[in-house]
């Protein structure tokens, strides 16, 4: 058993033709933000993994570094740039509270994902006048599809 409730018919006609056109509507214009590429933060947690990203979404890179005792985070093997691109490197110092001494400081390296493949990234923590020792290092290798 079915209900049917009563309609007239240019109210059916009306309702179909204004939803035609609002669907016309949402396929021609375009919705804000979704042009946007996604972002893939990782940290020191992803140290020997593989991490995949789509073409031209930003890779962000967040390691802490000890900036007291002159430490810094040193590109050591270059990825492929056909795969990604390095756009921007730089240190973000925290607030000091009162009676702090020494600290870390967090570098903050961002690429952008240029075209497919996978290439790897080496960095080593290294000391000012000291690159032949490093401290720490750090591989990441990263998969665009």
């Amino acid at each position: 058993m079915s209900l049917v409730l009563p309609a007239r018919r240019g109210t059916i006609a009306l309702i179909v033709l204004v939803a035609a056109a609002i669907g016309a509507l949402m396929i021609a214009v375009p919705v804000r933000g979704a042009t946007r590429c996604p972002t893939v933060t990782v940290t020191g947690r992803a140290n020997r993994h593989t991490v995949s990203v789509l073409r031209c979404a930003r890779l962000v890179i967040r390691l802490r570094e000890a900036f007291d005792g002159g430490y810094s985070w040193q590109v050591r093997r270059r990825p492929a740039r056909r795969v990604i691109t390095l756009v921007s490197s730089r240190a973000v110092y925290p607030r000091n509270r009162p009676g702090m001494v020494g600290g870390y400081d967090t570098r903050v390296l961002t690429y952008r994902a240029d075209g497919p493949g996978r290439t790897t990234l080496t960095l080593a923590e290294v000391r000012s006048g000291d690159a032949a020792h490093p401290v720490a290092r750090y591989r990441l290798t990263v998969r665009v599809s």
